[in-house]
């Protein structure tokens, strides 16, 4: 997965539809839910977007719980940051735009502290790194470089 919603513990798929909504809200970004939005395996898929010199997106799929429970699929693994154990409760198939993770990150992270964001299995993003962030410089491009090397 390119970037993942982690959790300790495995969750509704409308309190993390309802989690990213209000992140979305809160960023200012725009979140569009077609009426196609839930795929045969539960899994509902909805898409963020802002335009900031270029437009930026993210496809997000919010996972069932009872697949964070079963962890049938390859991509649903248990996730070890700092010694405890996370379920991906949400993710992307990438991670390319810089701009938009940070800011879901931080809205997201600040209305779910106990979560962390994952890009790529590599880089962690904890409330507390990004309000770092947030608080010296806010967002710049290589942000996530940076976080990276204190991975």
């Amino acid at each position: 997965m390119g970037l993942s919603i982690l959790s300790q513990k495995a969750i509704n798929s409308e309190e993390i539809l309802s989690g990213i909504t209000m992140a979305s809200l809160a960023s200012n970004l725009s979140l569009f839910i077609s009426e196609n939005a839930i795929n045969e395996d539960g899994r509902v898929e909805l898409e963020i977007k802002k335009m900031y010199e270029n437009e930026e997106f993210l496809t997000v799929d919010i996972i069932p719980k009872r697949e964070q429970i079963e962890q049938r699929e390859k991509d649903l693994l248990n996730i070890t940051y700092q010694q405890q154990n996370y379920l991906m409760i949400a993710g992307t198939s990438d991670a390319y735009f810089e701009h938009i993770i940070y800011d879901l990150s931080l809205s997201y992270l600040r209305l779910n502290p106990d979560n962390i964001i994952s890009i790529y299995d590599e880089i962690f993003i904890t409330l507390e790194s990004i309000n770092n962030i947030e608080t010296k410089v806010g967002y710049y491009s290589g942000w996530m470089k940076e976080l990276k090397k204190e991975c």
